[in-house]
């Protein structure tokens, strides 16, 4: 039982330093669109654009060949 609440602490712990710096991210982005462009870009939109950009950047470069010292 304790193992299964350590490693239960473990994942909400790295779930939480995940998504802090996402928010972290998202926060800078927005501040530095609104800063920019005088738009009202909002810290959601923000939040979900870095998502997206994550998830876009894995797929686009999940095919490519790793180069390998051999």
């Amino acid at each position: 039982m304790r193992t299964f609440l350590a490693g239960l602490a473990i994942v909400a712990v790295t779930i939480a330093l995940w998504f802090a710096g996402v928010s972290i991210t998202a926060w800078l982005v927005s501040t530095l669109v609104e800063y920019l462009f005088a738009v009202d870009f909002g810290f959601w939109k923000a939040f979900a654009a870095v998502l997206l950009l994550g998830v876009i950047s894995n797929v686009a470069f999940s095919g490519l060949r790793r180069k390998t010292k051999e």
